[in-house]
C-alpha cells in the first residue's frame, strides 16, 4: 500500500516537473518572438532587447563571453546610455537569437523545437 502511494507521489512530481518543463520553454519562445520583432536598427529598442535575453537567463559571463565586451557595456546597453554600432546590433541580436536557441532546445528538445519551428515561421 505505501509503495502504491510512494510511486503515485513519484508519478505527480514527474508530472509537475513535466509541466514546468513545459512552460518554461514556452515563455522561452514567446521571449524568442518578442526579440526576433524588435527593430534592433531602432536605438529605443536596444535596451529591450537586453532585456529579453537576460530575463531568459542568458548569464553574466554567457553574455559577455558571446558579445566581446565588459559586463559594464551590457549594463550601459541595457540602461539606454549606449548602444553597439549599426552593424554590431545586427550581429549581436543573432547571436542573442542563437543563444536563446540553444536554450530552448536544453531545456525541451523534443518541445521545443516544435515550438521554436513556429516561432521562426511566424516572425522569419
Amino acid at each position: 500500500m505505501a509503495k502504491t502511494s510512494a510511486s503515485r507521489g513519484d508519478a505527480r512530481l514527474n508530472s509537475l516537473a513535466r509541466g514546468i518543463e513545459g512552460a518554461q520553454a514556452e515563455l522561452l519562445a514567446r521571449r524568442m518572438q518578442y526579440l526576433a520583432a524588435l527593430d534592433e536598427s531602432e536605438i529605443k529598442h536596444w535596451p529591450e532587447i537586453i532585456r529579453v535575453a537576460r530575463a531568459a537567463d542568458i548569464g553574466k559571463e554567457t553574455l559577455c563571453r558571446e558579445l566581446s565586451c565588459a559586463w559594464s557595456t551590457v549594463l550601459r546597453w541595457e540602461a539606454g546610455h549606449t548602444v553597439p554600432g549599426p552593424n554590431a546590433r545586427r550581429g549581436i541580436k543573432a547571436r542573442l537569437m542563437e543563444l536563446l536557441q540553444a536554450r530552448a532546445m536544453s531545456l525541451a528538445p523534443e518541445k521545443a523545437r516544435a515550438r521554436l519551428g513556429a516561432s521562426v515561421a511566424t516572425t522569419g
